[in-house]
């Protein structure tokens, strides 16, 4: 499993669901999955870890490791390359 421990503030909160959100366009039902842990990043919002919580990390986690991966091609089958060639990134 991922060695990503919970997240102890509204700093580090705010990061986890930041670095989900950069993956976004990788899996569906992001947004449903990560509710329980967004809806704690509000400005008057207080950090209460519930078990809700716990399952959504966890989830997010198997997410990353099962579908944010990099992996080579398999050469004998057909893929495509995707690029952004813009001037900005």
């Amino acid at each position: 499993m991922l060695a990503l421990s919970p997240p102890k503030n509204k700093t580090e909160l705010r990061g986890l669901v930041g670095m989900i959100n950069y993956y976004r366009d990788m899996w569906k039902g992001r947004s449903s999955m990560l509710a329980p842990l967004t809806s704690m990043c509000g400005k008057n919002e207080k950090i209460e870890w519930t078990e809700q919580m716990q399952e959504a990390f966890e989830m997010v986690k198997t997410k990353i490791l099962n579908e944010a991966m990099l992996a080579h091609p398999d050469f004998s089958k057909p893929f495509d390359v995707h690029m952004d060639s813009s001037d900005y990134q």
